[in-house]
């Protein structure tokens, strides 16, 4: 149960990160 834990917390934050380098990507993009 830990070891799932664990790991959908990994999944949120590689998610999380992603989303936000997408988002400064397309920030600096735009101007």
């Amino acid at each position: 149960m830990t070891s799932d834990g664990d790991y959908d917390l990994k999944d949120w934050r590689d998610e999380i990160d992603r989303v936000i380098a997408s988002t400064r990507k397309g920030l600096q993009s735009c101007p």
